[in-house]
């Protein structure tokens, strides 16, 4: 996907009203630890740093709004301390387990050419 329109297409990211909050904070927590992995360990940007940080207050915006919600979601052990800067030290802060399969759909992500 040419990098000007998926970079437009996320920057406004919208969610469909069935998702719960829960689910949307898990989901952008996804994506920045996904772009965190590409970029870091695989040296590969397949997001503008528009882009990055755009979700990256989004994110860092509803954890904030919504505490609780925040807490219950899949990523909050690595993600609560996030302040939007930086993803460098995210991974290491993963499980096993969630490491390895952020890891795969990374590597399955940059093989698609991002």
């Amino acid at each position: 996907m040419n990098q000007c329109l998926n970079d437009r297409l996320v920057m406004s990211i919208s969610f469909p009203e069935t998702w719960s909050t829960t689910s949307k904070i898990s989901h952008l927590q996804r994506r920045v630890l996904i772009y965190s992995i590409a970029y870091y360990e695989y040296s590969e940007s397949f997001v503008s740093d528009a882009m990055y940080d755009a979700i990256s207050k989004q994110l860092v915006q509803m954890q904030r709004e919504f505490p609780e919600e925040a807490t219950q979601s899949t990523y909050w052990y690595a993600m609560k301390d996030f302040e939007g800067s930086t993803g460098f030290d995210l991974v290491g802060k993963l499980t096993n387990k969630d490491r390895e399969w952020l890891g795969k759909l990374t590597q399955f992500i940059v093989k698609l050419g991002g």
